[in-house]
C-alpha cells in the first residue's frame, strides 16, 4: 500500500486512503483503498477472528468485485474459488480422511444390505 501510494503517483480517492470509498467510485485508487479497508476490518484491526454469515457474504461480494476489477476477468474463476478455500490444510486433510471412511462404511453397509436382500429373495 505504501509503495503504491508513494511510488506510483496515485491520487487518493475522494474519501482518502484510510476510509471506505463510495460504492460509485470504481477507480483503481478507490479499489486499492477498499482492499486496505477490508483487510483492516476483517483481520488487521479486528477484535474477533470471525464474522457472521451475512457479514461474510457482504464483505465477500465487495472484495470479490474489487479484486476482479483490479485483476481483470481472467482472474474471476480463481477469485471465486477462494470463497470456499480451506485455510487450514491439516483440518482439510482430516475431513478428507473422514469422508473416505464414511464412504467405505456406506459401501460396506450397502454390500451387507444386498446380501440380506438376496437371502430374503431366496426365502
Amino acid at each position: 500500500m505504501v509503495l503504491l501510494r508513494n511510488i506510483c503517483g496515485l491520487n487518493p480517492p475522494a474519501t482518502g486512503w484510510d476510509a471506505l470509498p463510495s460504492p460509485t467510485d470504481l477507480s483503481c485508487e478507490a479499489d486499492i483503498a477498499r482492499i486496505k479497508f477490508y483487510r483492516n476490518k476483517v483481520c488487521g484491526h479486528s477484535a474477533q477472528a470471525s464474522v457472521d454469515d451475512a457479514t461474510f457474504h457482504n464483505y465477500w461480494k465487495n472484495i470479490r468485485c474489487t479484486l476482479v476489477r483490479l485483476g481483470g476477468v481472467a482472474y474471476e474463476a480463481a477469485i471465486d474459488g477462494l470463497k470456499y478455500y480451506c485455510l487450514d490444510p491439516e483440518l482439510e486433510e482430516h475431513y478428507k480422511k473422514l469422508l473416505k471412511k464414511w464412504k467405505m462404511d456406506e459401501d460396506s453397509v450397502m454390500d451387507k444390505l444386498i446380501d440380506v436382500e438376496a437371502k430374503v429373495d431366496k426365502v
